[in-house]
């Protein structure tokens, strides 16, 4: 899989969630990168996705250990092969899904 993971403000990423941001929020350094797959791999024709990643919350406790929520979305997409078409697999598949992430205190 090939990647190019680059920094970005979190604040202009636009994920498309169910839900809104929490009043007291976290805006801070975000993340976003393209992906596929090298040599397409077996019965993959092509393949495309993405992955983009901001803070959401922070807390920092009377010690001084900051505790961390990011939220995302994953997007993946692979075309299959003329052979696997063929033999009743589809077209391909498509996966999207939104995720939060959590940092061990830090």
């Amino acid at each position: 899989m090939q990647s190019n993971i680059e920094d970005i403000d979190g604040s202009k990423l636009d994920l498309d969630l169910d839900y809104d941001r929490p009043e007291h929020d976290w805006n801070g350094p975000g993340l976003e990168a393209d992906m596929e797959l090298e040599e397409g791999g077996c019965g993959i024709a092509s393949s495309s996705g993405g992955i983009s990643m901001r803070p959401l919350w922070r807390k920092v406790d009377k010690d001084g250990k900051a505790s961390e929520l990011f939220e995302g979305t994953f997007t993946f997409k692979a075309t299959y092969s003329y052979l696997y078409s063929k033999r009743g697999h589809g077209k391909g598949q498509e996966l999207s899904l939104a995720f939060w992430a959590v940092r061990a205190k830090v």
